[in-house]
């Protein structure tokens, strides 16, 4: 029997360790960069409310009927809106969105000031949300986000007019996702009641919020005025096979790369041993068994690479998409664990055949001839 010798005994073992690593992070990030490209750059459709779905440009009069022939028996919340020629004495080039709200105020998610198709899930740091009495009697209440209100300066006690009405502030929204990420833009929203909102605009459109839980609508998937959480999933999903049409070709290179390194470098190990095989032929020990040896040999150091490569990539790549989601303030961590393990797999497979096929050539050798070189 041979003696059981370290796995790092020598520099190439070394090199197919590290190179094995290498190639397992370097195959892994490319596998995965398309999800994290897809959400890095629609944050907005990464952080859409999974039970929600979301119509915009809907008539004032005709919206009620639509929804319930539509969504029947799901409960929505309906926001007035008004974005264009609104007169508020607010000093900037700012551009104010004013939204009408019932007295349920903030119990679904609210749109965004900065993307069509986008919502937002925020909750009251200060003060409350409309009342029934706010509703009715008209009041001129107003509700914003944090940021908003600093962004036009607005300190305690201000009056903000709109349409040379006086509006004063009754609540103030936690920042949402969107919000945070947008916040050099100079677009703010305005929350009323919605009656108030009718009294002083003579026309606008309604957005409504449905809570559809994990009810899809493929009647809208080519609707650009219904928005669905599948349809923001099939978006990352499209964005994702645009960013993934380069992948295939740089792993199938890198994987050619490696194997060629890999069985030259095996090609090296069995040659600086030929004595060594030589003598155990000579002893008994049959080309097979040397084979399995060398082969084992050479794998085990291989595996430990591949193996400590996906924890170091697991590592790496939850850091990069814990970054990537405080820059966008959503989702980034989103791992095709599926397509990864195939990487994996396929690259053992690979390396196996370029260790196998030169350990089987490279001990096919003559066992007079070794003999006589040892003599």
């Amino acid at each position: 029997m041979s003696k059981t010798k370290p796995l790092f005994e020598n520099k190439g073992n070394i090199f197919l360790f590290i190179l094995s690593m290498v190639i397992i992070i370097f195959s892994s990030f490319t596998v995965n960069n398309a999800v994290i490209q897809s959400r890095y750059t629609n944050p907005e459709y990464a952080s859409f409310p999974e039970n929600y779905t979301y119509c915009t440009l809907l008539q004032p009069r005709t919206y009620k009927n639509y929804l319930d022939v539509n969504f029947t028996g799901l409960p929505y919340e309906e926001y007035y809106y008004k974005g264009n020629d609104v007169q508020t004495n607010i000093v900037g080039d700012v551009e104010v969105e004013i939204l009408g709200s019932k007295a349920s105020f903030g119990s679904f998610p609210l749109p965004s000031p900065y993307s069509q198709h986008g919502l937002n899930i925020t909750s009251f740091i200060e003060g409350e949300t409309f009342s029934e009495s706010d509703v009715a009697v008209k009041r001129a209440v107003m509700i914003m986000y944090y940021s908003h209100l600093k962004k036009i300066g607005y300190e305690s006690g201000d009056v903000i007019t709109i349409q040379g009405q006086s509006f004063y502030l009754k609540g103030v929204l936690e920042d949402a996702p969107d919000i945070k990420r947008n916040i050099g833009k100079e677009n703010i929203q305005i929350f009323i009641p919605y009656s108030t909102f009718v009294d002083i605009f003579d026309s606008s459109f309604v957005k409504a919020v449905i809570r559809t839980d994990n009810y899809d609508f493929p009647a809208y998937s080519s609707d650009n005025t219904v928005y669905t959480y599948k349809k923001a999933m099939q978006m990352i999903e499209s964005s994702r096979l645009y960013f993934d049409r380069s992948s295939l070709i740089t792993i199938v290179g890198t994987f050619v790369i490696s194997l060629v390194a890999t069985t030259i470098v095996q090609v090296m190990l069995i040659r600086n041993r030929y004595n060594e095989i030589g003598i155990r032929r000579a002893v008994g020990a049959s080309r097979l068994d040397v084979v399995a040896d060398f082969t084992f040999s050479s794998a085990k150091v291989i595996l430990l690479g591949v193996v400590l490569g996906f924890v170091s990539f697991l590592i790496l790549y939850s850091s990069l998409c814990a970054i990537l989601g405080k820059v966008t303030f959503s989702v980034i961590f989103a791992l095709d664990l599926q397509r990864t393990l195939t990487v994996l797999l396929a690259y053992l497979l690979i390396t196996f055949l370029g260790i196998l096929v030169p350990t089987g050539l490279g001990t096919n050798i003559n066992i007079s001839n070794i003999l006589v070189e040892e003599r």
